[in-house]
């Protein structure tokens, strides 16, 4: 899968102290940019920090990525899918949470009627909704980082993360 960003402390701040990741937690995560049949894209707002991102998550002892992927955009979106191709991968060093996270991103369309999402705790504490935004450009706006995304540590990398993973499925999607 194609290198698309690394993400780090000093992406955000050039005077962020550089950390030793070698004893670092390593997370594989999965992303999906998902469109319905009307070229719609499903995102996932967090009222609580204002905040948008795709769906996806973490990837689980013994799942595959396809696997994950599948369930995170059941869980988040309420919705079945069909992967139609890959995106990329971006690498983040989150150096005040001591994490190394591998987020690997695909894009796909949505299978059968849409359902409603099943939230973690964490994520309904969030005030997570499922929001579809009416084409990419749309999305794209709106997971774009805005001045209100340093509420909390891990939000800019989330927000970078995810906004680029939108503008390169609508380059790969305009060829």
């Amino acid at each position: 899968m194609k290198k698309l960003l690394t993400i780090t402390d000093q992406t955000f701040d050039q005077n962020a102290p550089e950390f030793d990741a070698s004893n670092f937690r390593h997370r594989q995560a999965v992303r999906c940019v998902v469109f319905d049949s009307k070229g719609k894209v499903g995102l996932i707002h967090s009222k609580k920090h204002d905040y948008y991102k795709i769906a996806g998550g973490g990837v689980d002892k013994g799942e595959s990525r396809i696997e994950a992927l599948k369930r995170e955009t059941k869980e988040e979106l309420g919705v079945n899918i069909e992967i139609d191709g890959q995106i990329g991968e971006i690498f983040e060093i989150r150096g005040e949470l001591k994490l190394l996270q591998t987020s690997y991103c695909y894009y796909g369309h949505v299978v059968g009627e849409k359902g409603r999402p099943n939230f973690t705790g964490e994520e309904i504490t969030e005030q997570f909704e499922t929001v579809w935004a009416p084409n990419i450009d749309a999305a794209i706006e709106l997971a774009a980082p805005k001045s209100s995304d340093r509420k909390r540590y891990e939000q800019p990398f989330m927000v970078l993360r995810d906004e680029t993973f939108l503008r390169e499925a609508k380059k790969i999607l305009a060829n």
